[in-house]
């Protein structure tokens, strides 16, 4: 399988993630994620670097028209890490670091998953507020970046045993590398205290949407949900 192949099967499998069932329907972006991981870690153990010749590059996402939304970047955080990039924040946008099929994966995962959490936001926090709103966001963020780290982690117990282990740190060198050339780059110092990511947690919205955020792995780009009606909130 190719690099290229490996990436249509994913998208695929995020495509399948259809079902009214809300178990079915997250092992479909989980599935997807640890096949991502899992072709990593298998051509790296056959001496097969994917990403040999690429060079570093960064690439900004828009994340919001006048200010950064915490919940998009908590989102893409955990989505980067788990594909071998890095994230900072720069003139209201989401910057990814690394090479360019690893931005790539990224962005597919992002897009489908951000896509999932606004519709469910529409869906489940009518009337509720934009308070409310932005705390189910949070929370749906939050679940992902959790769902992401536990999906690339499942690839990697499934072929313990069976790869070296340096085949099986490809992943988190690569992100690690990322972040030491764009801290490079840039110039910085690593910050030893505080987040990266910000934001507000807690209250109802916040736990409604780590509930809804679970299966947002599995849901992204389906466009069906069990029931509810539409409605606008806060961004």
């Amino acid at each position: 399988m190719t690099k290229e192949e490996a990436i249509e099967k994913a998208r695929k499998l995020m495509a399948l993630g259809s079902s009214d069932n809300e178990h079915e329907a997250a092992m479909a972006m989980q599935r997807a994620q640890e096949l991502l991981s899992r072709f990593e870690i298998e051509m790296a153990s056959l001496g097969e670097d994917t990403t040999a010749g690429e060079p570093y590059k960064e690439h900004g996402i828009p994340a919001s028209k006048r200010n950064m939304v915490h919940w998009k970047r908590i989102a893409m955080g955990g989505i980067a890490k788990a594909n071998g990039c890095d994230i900072y924040l720069h003139d209201n946008k989401i910057v990814l670091c690394g090479k360019h099929s690893d931005i790539e994966k990224c962005r597919m995962i992002y897009f489908a998953c951000i896509g999932e959490i606004e519709r469910l936001g529409r869906l489940l926090c009518v009337g509720r507020g934009k308070s409310y709103a932005n705390s189910f966001k949070m929370g749906a963020a939050m679940a992902v970046l959790k769902s992401a780290s536990d999906a690339a982690k499942a690839a990697k117990d499934a072929m313990r045993g069976t790869v070296t282990e340096t085949a099986l740190m490809v992943i988190d060198n690569r992100h690690v590398e990322a972040r030491a050339t764009m801290y490079r780059k840039h110039g910085w110092k690593e910050n030893s205290g505080g987040s990266r990511y910000g934001g507000r947690a807690g209250g109802d919205g916040y736990t409604a949407g780590r509930s809804a955020g679970s299966n947002v792995y599995g849901r992204a780009g389906t466009g069906r949900v069990s029931g509810g009606s539409a409605g606008r909130i806060g961004a």
